[in-house]
Order: C-alpha cells, then structure tokens, then sequence
C-alpha cells in the first residue's frame, strides 16, 4: 500500500499467509496471558517496554493495537513515564530473542518461529496467540500478500492467472497436509519439524472476511503512523480499495 501511495503501478491479488503471529514474555514474567499483563502494566510505576521488528509489520500492528484497545496508553517516547507501554523498533526479526535475553524489552509480538523458538531456549513464553486475543479482530491477521505490477496484468494476464491459481494449490497443501509440509521445509529453513506442524499459521489465497478487515485495519494504522504522504494521504480505506486490490484473478478459481 505504501507503494501505491508513492505512485507504483500495483495491485494487491491475494493473501498468502495470515495468522502466525504470538505475543513473548521474558520467562520470568509476572503474567502468563494477555488479559494479565494488561492488569500488570497498569500496576507499574513506570512503563513496561515492548519490542517489534518492523515498523510497519502485522506483529507490531497487532501488539501495538491489542493494547490500546485494551485501554493502555502506548508511545514510541522512551522518555513518556505517563505511558503504560513503551514501544521499541528492534530492527529485525534477528533481535528479538536475544532482546528478551539482555532485557532490552519484556515482551514483543513476533511471527513463526520465533515465539516457538524463545520457548524452546527457555527464555521466552507464549502469553496470547491472535486467536487468544480479546474481541476476536486479530483472528488470521493478514501478514503476506501476492502483489503484481499492473503491466503485468495489462500484458500478461493469463501468466497471473496461472501463478495465482499455482499459489492457490501450493498453498492448499501446505494448510491442509501440514506434517508433509513440515518434513519438506524442516531442512530448507533449519528449524524443528514440531515447530512447523504445530505452528498456526493459516496459509490460504482465499479473500476472506478476516483479511478484508484485518487490510482494513492495517490501512488506518499506517495512517495514524503519517506513513502515507503521496496519493492515499487523507484518504479513507474504502476511497483506495480500487485502487490497490484486484480480487478478480482469485475468484476467477473454482472449487480453491
């Protein structure tokens, strides 16, 4: 979307992986859920700092947001003391165990598998999942979607039918045959096999309800972030649908 904005001729096609997404407390935390760290960073006296490794990535949105809506006060100013929750930009996925380690941060919200990966070194644990979290909004939360330039589409639209439609099967698969799916990553991605066939991340190019809103959702954080300052400056989500997704490819498919 942020290209859009700046003017790239593209369109959105399809999501490919939604979900996925935990948040991490250091081991020792004084709260094992999401309803019980809000309770605690309430109590403190000064903030509580939270990390993320992208600024505008789903777990950073997910965190962020779950927070406010939970009645936090959130900043990005490590020297506001009013606030409850102090975010920090980590900067890559790379950080965010070893900032649990060196108690830069005291939680994050991260995708698989890390959050997986900071149980098994004992130093992390999982205290919400997406689906864990409250009021339902974050359920398959998108993370990943399949984008084209428009040229392609205007030149080549059988080439992106046939790509969305070999997506779609991969996908298919890898969501419903997830102990294959594991046994073909695991040594691709050198990650633990439990790790991946117990992950719950949804991979699937249908056009959801979840992924409509949760898009929706991404837009006017992006917006209330000022990262859009070219041709969606000021504009709301339904003005730009037309302009950023093209749906038609993927129900062009049948029976996927």
């Amino acid at each position: 979307m942020t290209a859009a904005d700046q003017g790239l001729d593209v369109s959105i096609l399809a999501p490919i992986q939604s979900g996925g997404v935990a948040i991490v407390a250091e081991i020792n935390a004084d709260y094992n859920t999401f309803e019980e760290l809000v309770e605690y960073a309430k109590k403190q006296e000064k903030p509580i700092l939270a990390g993320y490794h992208s600024a505008v990535s789903s777990p950073r949105i997910v965190l962020e947001y779950a927070l406010k809506d939970a009645g936090l006060k959130v900043s990005e100013d490590t020297s506001d003391f009013e606030a409850d929750v102090v975010m920090i930009d980590l900067k890559g996925l790379s950080n965010l165990i070893p900032s649990l380690s060196s108690k830069q941060v005291e939680l994050w919200a991260g995708p698989v598998p890390h959050p997986q990966n900071a149980e098994a070194q004992n130093i992390g644990k999982i205290i919400a999942t997406l689906d864990e979290l409250p009021g339902g909004k974050w359920v398959d939360f998108p993370c990943c979607t399949m984008n084209v330039h428009n040229d392609v589409i205007r030149n080549y639209p059988e080439v992106v039918q046939a790509m969305v439609q070999v997506t779609t099967d991969i996908h298919n698969f890898a969501q419903h045959e997830r102990e294959a799916t594991a046994d073909a990553l695991a040594e691709y991605m050198g990650l633990d096999k439990e790790i991946l066939r117990n992950n719950e991340t949804t991979y699937s190019t249908e056009i959801t309800d979840h992924f409509k809103n949760g898009m929706r959702v991404y837009y006017e954080a992006m917006t209330g972030m000022d990262k859009f300052s070219g041709e969606f400056s000021g504009k709301e989500f339904d003005e730009i649908i037309d302009k950023v997704f093209d749906f038609s490819f993927r129900e062009n498919l049948s029976n996927n």
